[in-house]
């Protein structure tokens, strides 16, 4: 073969190469297909406030609020999380960083005023149009 057809030869091999890793990137970088956040939920001694927890992953945090800032994140806790129509959580501003399963997490912790109970009802709201197949788990501690 002459210099011309092993650089043609490269040049198609490069290029099928190219053509074969743009959709694998593709996948790392578009949305996932799931996720999932654990709430924690426990009394505080106090008869009309519990406390909460909720930790997130970093990319959840990043499709709800179009940040890599998790604390783009704290001002949405209370229309996220529900308690009931006046019992709104009140975000405490510490976010703890962390790692679970391999991914880099965010929880975010607060007090609620209103009474735990164990089978207390919440809502999650504004969640599932970013994140469809979202499953938030109730942990307890």
């Amino acid at each position: 073969m002459n210099t011309n057809s092993l650089s043609l030869v490269r040049k198609l091999r490069a290029f099928c190469f190219a053509i074969l890793l743009v959709p694998l990137l593709q996948q790392g970088v578009g949305a996932h297909s799931f996720s999932t956040s654990f709430l924690t939920l426990e009394p505080t001694g106090q008869p009309q406030q519990l406390r909460w927890s909720w930790r997130f992953t970093a990319h959840d945090i990043e499709a709800l609020t179009g940040s890599n800032n998790p604390q783009a994140a704290l001002p949405l806790i209370g229309e996220w999380l529900n308690f009931a129509d006046d019992c709104r959580p009140l975000a405490s501003g510490a976010i703890k960083p962390g790692v679970h399963a391999g991914e880099q997490t965010y929880t975010f912790s607060g007090t609620a005023p209103c009474a735990y109970t164990d089978d207390i009802n919440y809502t999650v709201k504004h969640i599932f149009g970013p994140l469809p197949d979202h499953k938030v788990l109730r942990q307890s501690n």
